[in-house]
């Protein structure tokens, strides 16, 4: 985890780094039927679902949640989504959490 914060991830603003879990270990990615017990609901997002094996989008909501992972500075990102006719277009669709993305923030101590 060191190795993948200190090297890996781009640095978006001084001092935070991001890492999208597909990128560097798409096997972080989940699926999750539960999540960690610290995570934070920050927002739902309203879209469109493109899948490429479907002839028609559709509707659905995407759900996110934050919370740290093992350290005061590493923070993770999962994602949950779900819609009404999700079950229509993909029979065996299963609602789970991914882990989408990792932001470390790198400072001289947890004030900072």
């Amino acid at each position: 985890m060191d190795n993948l914060l200190d090297n890996y991830a781009p640095e978006i603003i001084p001092n935070h780094f991001m890492v999208s879990t597909y990128d560097a270990r798409p096997d972080w990615m989940g699926p999750f039927t539960t999540l960690p017990r610290r995570a934070i609901k920050v927002g739902i997002i309203d879209h469109i679902f493109n899948e490429i094996m479907m002839q028609y989008s559709i509707g659905v909501s995407t759900e996110i949640y934050i919370t740290h992972l093992n350290f005061s500075n590493v923070y993770v990102t999962f994602i949950k989504t779900e819609g009404p006719y999700m079950k229509d277009f993909m029979p065996d669709y299963q609602k789970s959490y991914d882990l989408v993305l990792m932001l470390f923030i790198r400072g001289e101590g947890l004030e900072t």
